[in-house]
């Protein structure tokens, strides 16, 4: 049997930060904010993405390094930049990602986010910030919180 048809690509989510999305065909109901580890919008992240894409989800992962990644032997620096993120602008970056998953067809109400380490954390300040809008939160070893 063969793998739905996905359909992937980055796009503007608010002024000057971009996104990850991975739909499957056809416009589900259910969308997914995926937040990225410390280590930035990688091949990992976006394979998450897909994963939900392939399992009927659709998928955003916003990227609050805005271009910025780290190889995962440089745990150094991307500890350093993990220090640097604003809470606050986070959480603006998070909800126009909300919004986009909005406009590309999910419903509010029907909106979840994951994320891990860092974004997992992120994803439990989520649930906080946002949390009327989401159906699910899910923080994978989200650490400081």
């Amino acid at each position: 049997m063969a793998a739905p048809a996905l359909h992937t690509e980055f796009l503007s989510i608010a002024s000057g930060v971009s996104g990850y999305l991975a739909k499957p065909s056809g416009v589900p109901g259910i969308g997914v904010v995926v937040m990225m580890e410390a280590f930035g919008l990688n091949a990992f992240v976006k394979g998450v993405c897909e994963r939900f894409a392939r399992a009927g989800y659709m998928a955003l992962a916003p990227d609050i390094y805005h271009g910025e990644t780290f190889a995962y032997a440089d745990r150094e620096h991307a500890i350093a930049r993990v220090n640097d993120i604003d809470d606050d602008v986070a959480m603006r970056e998070v909800g126009a990602a909300l919004d986009m998953l909005v406009a590309q067809g999910a419903r509010d109400g029907r909106l979840a986010i994951i994320g891990f380490c860092m974004g997992g954390r992120l994803a439990f300040l989520t649930n906080a910030v946002h949390g009327e809008r989401l159906a699910a939160s899910v923080s994978f070893y989200g650490g400081g919180i």
